[in-house]
């Protein structure tokens, strides 16, 4: 055979070249799952025994699942964080709120206590006038 075989055609190794894993029958791997190396023939690779008292065979696809339950889960952890703080910000906001209220309000009342303080000094203070006013006049 030469060296460009048309698809389809296995070559027989060269006897000068390293022979491979993969070129002979009996060391050829398949993958049945990702917890067992399953030889050609049917023997367990001793690199990986599986534990077959403590796991169930699993298809391929549910691990994929469970990463997928895995990437929702935080998904929605994080979005339960994002609320989490969306809500405290909210809060904080309206606290702060509350407190430019209250000291509104509390400026409000010196202010009304200090025009109250006011109006009773010139009350006072005409009452005072008043008074001189009738004294000269007697």
């Amino acid at each position: 055979m030469d060296n460009n075989s048309s698809a389809g055609v296995v070559e027989e190794p060269q006897p000068d070249l390293p022979v491979r894993s993969e070129d002979q029958p009996c060391m050829r791997e398949s993958i049945a799952s990702e917890d067992s190396i399953v030889m050609v023939d049917g023997e367990n690779d001793n690199s990986s025994p599986k534990n077959d008292e403590n796991e169930e065979e699993v298809p391929a696809d549910a691990d994929e699942d469970e990463v997928l339950k895995e990437v929702m889960k935080a998904s929605a952890e994080e979005y339960a964080r994002q609320q989490a703080a969306e809500a405290a910000r909210k809060a904080a906001e309206e606290e702060e709120a509350a407190r430019k209220a209250a000291e509104e309000e509390e400026a409000a009342r010196r202010i009304a206590a200090e025009e109250e303080e006011a109006a009773r000094k010139a009350a006072e203070e005409e009452e005072a006038a008043r008074k001189a006013a009738e004294e000269e006049e007697a």
